[in-house]
């Protein structure tokens, strides 16, 4: 593993998924159904998602299934909440990132623990470029048929080249590697 902006640039990948004859980014790791995450906050939608605040410690009279949805608060306040994708001020990383859940395009790993996401453009991984130099967390969303889930704060771990079975052609050659840390 080279070093390269402060950020690891992992090899191509060698491994093939299971099932599949071309090689993938996953490289081995087990893709995780976002749905099925149950420890993660749902929101009903991402501008929710985005303006959500802890709720004080009360009693809640609703069932225990019906708390996961939040539907208020301004706590994470992000600036450009109104965007998809990846936003951060120029030259200081990236603040959050939403997946709109594309089929192919973005790729959460083990349970939720590693994500893989499409790279737009140059702009944008200059952006988590920072981050990684910087040790700079990030907010990352998914879309889900209940709504959105927060999928906890990551780390940028580096840049993962995407394989010939991660339709390249069609959302871009590199993913950026993202590690779990809440």
């Amino acid at each position: 593993m080279k070093r390269k902006g402060g950020a690891a640039e992992f090899p191509a990948p060698n491994k093939k998924a299971a099932g599949d004859s071309r090689a993938r980014a996953q490289d081995g790791h087990a893709e995780c159904d976002c749905e099925e995450l149950a420890d993660r906050r749902v929101f009903k939608n991402f501008s929710t998602a985005c303006e959500y605040r802890s709720l004080p410690n009360k009693r809640c009279s609703r069932p225990l299934a019906d708390t996961r949805v939040v539907r208020t608060g301004k706590h994470y306040a992000f600036p450009g909440s109104h965007q998809v994708g990846s936003y951060g001020p120029k030259g200081t990383g990236i603040v959050r990132t939403y997946s709109n859940a594309t089929p192919g395009k973005d790729i959460v790993l083990d349970g939720g623990e590693l994500f893989l996401y499409r790279l737009k453009d140059e702009a944008v991984r200059t952006q988590f470029l920072v981050n990684a130099q910087r040790l700079k967390p990030v907010r990352v969303f998914r879309k889900v048929s209940a709504g959105v889930v927060d999928l906890g704060l990551f780390q940028v771990d580096g840049f993962v080249p995407a394989g010939p079975g991660d339709q390249v052609a069609k959302f871009g050659a590199e993913f950026v590697r993202f590690v779990r840390v809440e």
